[in-house]
C-alpha cells in the first residue's frame, strides 16, 4: 500500500480529498475537501521501521480538537493491513457525533484503499 507511504498521498486514495500541497519542508500538508473547506495537518512523527505515520490537525471544518492520528501498514497474509486511529476531543458537537464524523472519515478512507 504505497499510497498511504506518501504523507500528501491521501489526495489519491481518501475520496474526501480533493488536493494535497506539501510545504517545502515536508512536514505540513494542506487538503482541500472535496465540496469546500481546507484542512491543514502537520506531520509528528515518520517511522519507516513500523511502516507508520503520525500527525495532528491544525486547523479545520471537522468537530475536533487536540487531535492527533497514526495510519500505519502492516504485513497480512492476505496482502497488508491497514491501521488508522485517531485520538482527540469533541469540538462545537456533542462526543458522539464528534465520532460519528472521524469515523465517517476512516471509514470511506480504508473502504477507498482496501476496496471493503
Amino acid at each position: 500500500m504505497e499510497e498511504v507511504g506518501d504523507f500528501c498521498g491521501i489526495a489519491t486514495w481518501h475520496p474526501a480529498i480533493e488536493k494535497c500541497v506539501l510545504s517545502a519542508d515536508g512536514k505540513q500538508r494542506t487538503l482541500s475537501v472535496k465540496g469546500g473547506g481546507t484542512v491543514v495537518e502537520a506531520l509528528e512523527k515518520w517511522d519507516d521501521a513500523n511502516r507508520s505515520y503520525t500527525y495532528t490537525i491544525l486547523s479545520g471544518p471537522l468537530p475536533v480538537a487536540n487531535y492527533h492520528s497514526t495510519i500505519s501498514v502492516g504485513a497480512d497474509p492476505k496482502g497488508s493491513a491497514l491501521k488508522w486511529m485517531g485520538k482527540y476531543d469533541a469540538k462545537g458537537v456533542p462526543d458522539a457525533d464528534s465520532k460519528k464524523t472521524m469515523d465517517g472519515v476512516y471509514e470511506a478512507g480504508a473502504k477507498s484503499l482496501t476496496g471493503s
